[in-house]
């Protein structure tokens, strides 16, 4: 898929009684538990899993194998301030033929619709949230999902640190990307790039919008020996760009090597976690990545 991650996380087919997972939308963490109630009978042959598109939807899905139906929600969070999100769920948007690909010995999928998918709301960190997903009309019994926004020491909880990282600029200084209490960018780049391009100046333009908000933008080109100025200069970039070795990006990220596709850009938060990384084809979109940076911003 192009221009974000498709992350996909699937849960074994078991007999329903109670589910829990943890998934992150728009720089929000959250927890979904999905109950039985009542619990028994429990259901056999059930499956699920949560897809997160660009960082943005989280798409959620229950299937039974034995009925090949299969239901669920999406759902988003828009960042309002001050530890405040929209929570917005809405109808499944996952089709039968996404299915088929997901569980390749399966086919005959049927979507069950979501009758009444809940109105918009305000959450804060803590709030958990309740919907019905499926009723069975002869006995009662349903599927109950609770949803419940994460504090963000929850998420830097199961995150890891940035790695050291000097930036080595064009007139001999050091640039240290990344500074306590600002939500910090560093995209690294090669300069000949013809995808790196477009990257560097969207972040350029999120550096104007976010700079006086604490967002710290910083580029490192994989490529020595060029004239980076001229680069800056010709791109128009608002932030500084200088260069990295593979080895120093491999040790910033907490990986050990490898094949990887530029540009890469990570978001470090303002306790110093790495809590985001793209590359390649797999960058968010702009309003994507926005949104990723204001949910961020807003964080304590």
């Amino acid at each position: 898929m192009k221009h974000g991650w498709l992350i996909l996380f699937l849960l074994p087919c078991a007999a329903l009684a109670q589910w829990a997972g943890k998934g992150s939308v728009n720089g929000v963490s959250f927890r979904y538990e999905t109950k039985l109630e009542p619990a028994a009978p429990s259901i056999s042959s059930v499956c699920g899993g949560l897809l997160v598109e660009h960082h943005s939807v989280a798409k959620r899905h229950l299937c039974d194998f034995a009925s090949g139906r299969f239901y669920g929600y999406d759902l988003s969070f828009d960042p309002m301030g001050a530890d405040t999100y929209k929570l917005k769920l809405a109808a499944l948007s996952m089709t039968a033929r996404q299915m088929e690909e997901l569980f390749a010995n399966k086919g005959g999928w049927s979507h069950v619709p979501f009758a009444h998918p809940p109105a918009a709301q305000m959450v804060r960190p803590g709030d958990t949230v309740a919907m019905d997903l499926f009723v069975n009309p002869a006995t009662g019994q349903k599927i109950v999902e609770y949803i419940t926004v994460l504090r963000d020491e929850r998420m830097r909880a199961e995150a890891k640190k940035a790695g050291p990282l000097v930036i080595h600029m064009q007139d001999g200084s050091q640039l240290h990307p990344v500074e306590g209490g600002k939500v910090c960018a560093v995209l690294f780049m090669l300069t000949t790039c013809e995808h790196c391009g477009p990257a560097a100046e969207m972040m350029s333009r999120l550096q104007l919008e976010f700079g006086t908000r604490a967002l710290k933008v910083s580029g490192a080109a994989l490529n020595e020996g060029l004239h980076i100025a001229l680069y800056v200069r010709d791109r128009g970039l608002s932030y500084p760009v200088g260069t990295a070795r593979n080895s120093e990006m491999w040790r910033f990220l907490g990986i050990t090597g490898g094949r990887f596709y530029v540009p890469v850009l990570a978001l470090v938060d303002q306790h110093g976690y790495l809590l985001y990384q793209w590359q390649g084809d797999r960058f968010p979109s702009e309003e994507d990545l926005r949104k990723t940076i204001h949910g961020l911003l807003n964080a304590r």
